[in-house]
């Protein structure tokens, strides 16, 4: 009877325990409904549908007063967390005298965006992967051999450009695109019949752009394999991430485009 008793008293210890668990959460969802609704006023509408909305509350820790925010990736946890924890942090200490901290982060749960050769481009020239999407790092310009590993033709410069009648326009276009870090048009589109010379002024536009900003990270691919890769985003519901990787870039060449 006594273990009985006490197996009895050990579920409703856990009974209740659940049951307080789930008062918090529905306490801290009513607060964070205040909260978000509060910073709709302040911020507008747009804002914070975009950054505020997609929030999710975690738990609180009692013991160190660390509350939990969770976003559905890795950049719009960071976008918050540069732009709105200060404003978080004070409404949440607001609402809750036990929130000493509040911790904004990536959902534990969320799927990861499939590696899209955005990061640093490095691979091999003969490793049999697909060398139609590049980026191409600065820091690793040092590297003999480096350009043509990474998909830029050391050939196709201005240098060995030859220009004519159909061609003297778009290639003085590409020389001021390479030449200034902000040009004045952007983007720039070079449309011609095959053999004018449209990929080698691409090549040239990277080549140059480099040369004159060493410091520069440059993304190269062709068309068909940027829309590969944008679907892929698309149907792992990564557009933001996919955005933030590309904006990453500071000079971005598309080849091929039908």
């Amino acid at each position: 009877m006594a273990d009985k008793n006490a197996v009895a008293r050990t579920a409703k210890r856990k009974t209740n325990g659940d049951e307080m668990e789930d008062l918090e959460a529905v306490n801290l969802a009513a607060d964070w409904a205040d909260i978000s609704q509060g910073l709709r006023k302040d911020l507008g509408h747009q804002l914070h549908s975009q950054w505020i909305k997609p929030i999710q509350v975690g738990g609180l820790c009692r013991e160190s007063g660390r509350l939990d925010l969770y976003l559905p990736t890795e950049f719009s946890a960071n976008w918050v967390q540069d732009r709105f924890a200060d404003r978080l942090s004070l409404a949440w200490k607001i609402a809750r005298s036990e929130v000493r901290t509040v911790n904004i982060q990536v959902h534990p749960g969320r799927r990861k965006l499939p590696d899209i050769n955005l990061s640093d481009g490095r691979r091999a020239a003969n490793d049999g992967g697909d060398s139609s999407m590049i980026a191409i790092g600065a820091a690793n310009m040092g590297d003999a051999g480096f350009i043509s590993s990474v998909g830029l033709d050391p050939s196709l410069t201005f240098a060995s450009f030859v220009t004519g009648e159909t061609n003297i326009l778009g290639c003085n276009a590409a020389q001021r695109m390479a030449a200034t870090e902000q040009p004045q048009f952007s983007p720039l589109y070079l449309k011609a019949a095959t053999g004018q010379g449209k990929t080698h002024l691409l090549h040239a536009i990277g080549h140059a752009y480099l040369g004159a900003h060493p410091r520069a990270r440059i993304f190269y691919c062709s068309a068909e394999r940027f829309m590969v890769e944008f679907v892929q985003a698309l149907k792992a519901n990564q557009m933001i991430e996919f955005k933030a990787r590309l904006r990453s870039f500071d000079l971005l060449l598309v080849d091929d485009i039908q």
